[in-house]
């Protein structure tokens, strides 16, 4: 199967701003949902209490998370008007198309 038939966005998008945001400005976040009491756009707004979690900042050396989607430049002024092409995720085309068509392939 192809990228396109398949229409992953990950593997099309290629364009992206040329610095990430900083944490709590516009910045994506991944949550695990258990410990989150309240969730805001851009950062957990409540965490619930328990020893057993930990609130990590990664820095954009580690880790990017990408929010994909049309983006024709910054037009609030609040990042950057630079965009760079980012092909990381072409890394995983061969892992990204066969699971998507195996998934594709299961029942529903």
């Amino acid at each position: 199967m192809q990228v396109r038939r398949l229409e992953l966005v990950t593997q099309r998008k290629t364009r992206r701003e040329q610095r990430a945001f900083p944490y709590y400005a516009r910045s994506k976040y991944v949550a695990w949902t258990r410990a989150a009491a309240m969730l805001g756009v851009h950062a957990v707004l409540e965490f619930v209490v328990d020893a057993t979690t930990v609130h990590a900042l990664v820095d954009e050396r580690d880790a990017l998370l990408h929010h994909y989607r049309r983006w024709d430049g910054d037009e609030w002024r609040l990042g950057s008007d630079t965009p760079v092409v980012d092909r990381r995720m072409h890394q995983f085309r061969d892992q990204v198309v066969a699971r998507t068509a195996a998934r594709l392939r299961q029942p529903v």
